[in-house]
């Protein structure tokens, strides 16, 4: 507290040596912490500290003394062996008998003596008669040199299993804590988990101090966290306004990457964990969203790296159990298939919860958004062919949840997986998701509502499950401001034409890391077009969702809606293949975007969507079908005998 609020303050790897802040010093720590303008800590359990405490997303950072290298440490340390023959070196710190007997068995069967420092943390009786050799005199530098030329080491202590590393000695690392809520432990957990070593021990120390470490793997994995740690600290203590600092040397590095490009999602979870808002989702030159990064913000955390679906895959759930639901004709005519969401939905809000699922804005820009009344509800049903912006959600969802809310969460599988990384698992939190063809490009989505409002009028809505001809007729309406709309033409089907081509989706769909049965969501929802199947009764044309429930949550919460079970291998094979099968781009999708990037929509548009007059004549006859009450005899049909086929 005595260095100025307005002085620059760094802490560089800092350990709380706790798991948890005890409730009467958390305000305390909050205030001192907030104080801090970079903040780096060397566990996993510091982390989470201060996020809980501050909201703060901070690095872990190699421990300073591995920082540096084996020769630089040699340099500092005179080389002198202390010990004139091979040894192992027992440095435990804790009292507990088992690890003393686990190193005597290891001597016992390599013949060799045991080096020991005894009472370092207490005095221990019995450890007057443990060990062969027991030196008092040593510091620092005589501790380093007793690693250093050791045969094997045997520790409970952090700096123990440090220096084993640094100096590639075969070692055991035992627990000195017990587990639990307040436990010690996580120091050491967090850096075997950074450097890719397990703790090497299963109760047989003599196997398993005999395996190889591979330490070239080590080393290199070492060498990547001590560069991190550079960048940390040089960025931390840049001038922002020096242009001949370190910091604007640093700022022309490789651009960071999150994950590869072909891959990426457009989450927007990378965004969401920043803590220099330093990541910007934008849309690119094909109209996906995508995170741009300003480099000169960047301080290497790997926050956004880590909380990717890509790189970390979430835990999925099972063993899946598929559900049949209809809700009433009112709820289904304003739904996609049978209403499960609104169920869902409407229970949520009941208890006090909110929801969040996409909707439309007033210019046609579908986002994320929350609903807590049953009369906001509406905007959130309904499919939508477009990816929806997710921008703020993460931290509003958390917020929720911290005060004791429930969420329901809708969005697609890559979505869902993002919010399980995000929030973790947590007993408030209901993640929903869609069987999902794949998602079509946003900035195609607004180019074509723009064109179609210059055309006609503003565009209100864009129903593409309309179900004014039934359930199994296909249809898109488009609704504008003026009380007009249009259906069954060139102009209203040209996006959903691009899509369902696999012309317009997103690359990463194409290899979607989301696409299984179990799930990271609680459930899945889809079409149940093979409802005659199962209950005949309920084949009315109206519309039925199939709900997976993949946790017990939301096998619970089928039951509580009123969905009937149905076998889910057989519903899979006939409704929801997408559920597990990819789409296959197109043939020519190259030649697509770059007809669409250099020239624009309208003439992307006449050249793959020809206002030939076949169509128009293809268009009118669907029409006329449809006034008829023709076409969904038609569609239902059809769809009936592509189920027969099937099987």
């Amino acid at each position: 507290m005595f260095v100025p609020i307005e002085c620059n303050k760094v802490a560089f790897a800092s350990s709380f040596g706790v798991a948890t802040i005890p409730n009467n010093q958390t305000k305390k720590t909050r205030e001192y912490l907030n104080r801090i303008q970079h903040i780096s800590v060397r566990e996993e359990s510091g982390q989470k500290i201060v996020k809980e405490l501050t909201g703060r997303e901070v690095p872990i950072l190699l421990d300073p003394t591995m920082i540096i290298t084996k020769e630089e440490w040699d340099k500092s340390i005179p080389d002198n062996k202390i010990i004139g023959e091979d040894y192992i070196f027992c440095y435990f710190l804790g009292n507990n008998p088992t690890h003393r007997k686990e190193a005597q068995e290891l001597s016992e069967s390599t013949g060799l003596k045991i080096v020991t420092l005894r009472h370092l943390d207490e005095y221990i009786p019995r450890d007057e008669s443990f060990g062969d050799i027991a030196p008092y005199d040593v510091g620092p530098a005589e501790f380093v040199n007793l690693i250093r030329h050791a045969r094997y080491v045997c520790t409970d202590s952090f700096h123990g299993s440090v220096f084993s590393i640094i100096y590639h000695i075969p070692f055991i690392s035992f627990n000195r804590f017990a587990e639990g809520n307040n436990s010690r432990n996580s120091r050491l957990d967090t850096l075997f988990h950074n450097i890719g070593l397990s703790r090497r021990f299963n109760k047989n120390i003599v196997d398993e101090m005999l395996q190889p470490i591979n330490y070239k793997k080590v080393d290199k994995r070492i060498q990547e966290l001590r560069l991190f740690a550079h960048n940390f600290i040089v960025q931390a203590l840049c001038l922002e306004d020096s242009e001949e600092t370190q910091c604007s040397k640093e700022n022309e590095r490789e651009e960071h990457v999150i994950c590869p490009k072909e891959k990426c999602t457009g989450c927007e979870a990378c965004a969401s964990v920043c803590p220099k808002y330093a990541i910007t989702i934008e849309l690119d030159d094909c109209g996906f969203y995508r995170p741009f990064i300003d480099n000169a913000l960047c301080i290497r955390c790997n926050s956004c790296n880590r909380i990717c679906p890509i790189n970390k895959t979430p835990i999925v759930y099972g063993p899946t159990q598929a559900f049949a639901y209809q809700n009433s004709d009112e709820i289904r005519f304003n739904s996609t298939s049978g209403g499960f969401f609104n169920a869902l939905a409407n229970r949520i809000i009941d208890e006090g919860g909110v929801v969040c699922g996409a909707a439309f804005d007033s210019d046609m820009v579908l986002k994320h958004v929350f609903a807590d009344s049953k009369e906001s509800l509406s905007p959130l049903q309904r499919s939508k062919y477009v990816q929806s912006s997710m921008n703020g959600v993460y931290k509003r969802i958390e917020d929720y949840l911290n005060s004791g809310r429930k969420v329901l969460f809708a969005g697609v599988g890559c979505q869902a997986a993002a919010i399980r990384n995000f929030i973790g698992e947590n007993e408030n939190l209901i993640v929903l998701d869609v069987v999902c063809y794949g998602v079509p490009s946003s900035g195609l989505f607004q180019d074509w509502i723009r064109y179609l409002s210059n055309k006609y009028d503003k565009v209100q809505d864009v129903r593409f499950r309309d179900k004014s001809y039934g359930y199994a007729t296909p249809n898109v309406r488009v609704i504008f401001q003026n009380g007009k709309y249009i259906e069954s033409t060139r102009d209203s089907s040209i996006y959903a034409h691009l899509f369902f081509r696999n012309l317009s989706i997103r690359e990463s769909c194409y290899d979607c890391h989301f696409k299984s049965i179990d799930r990271a969501s609680d459930i899945t929802l889809g079409d149940l077009w093979s409802i005659n199947n199962y209950y005949p009764s309920m084949d009315d044309n109206k519309g039925t969702t199939v709900a997976f429930a993949h946790t017990k949550k939301g096998l619970e919460l089928c039951k509580i809606i009123g969905g009937k079970e149905i076998d889910t291998e057989n519903v899979i094979k006939s409704d929801s293949a997408k559920m597990v099968v990819n789409v296959s781009p197109a043939k020519n999708t190259n030649g697509f975007w770059k007809k669409y990037r250099e020239d624009g929509f309208e003439a992307m548009a006449s050249l793959y969507e020809k206002d030939t007059l076949k169509n128009k004549l293809r268009y009118f006859l669907k029409n006329t079908m449809n006034k008829a009450n023709i076409s969904q005899f038609y569609y239902k049909y059809d769809k009936q005998r592509k189920l027969k086929d099937q099987k």
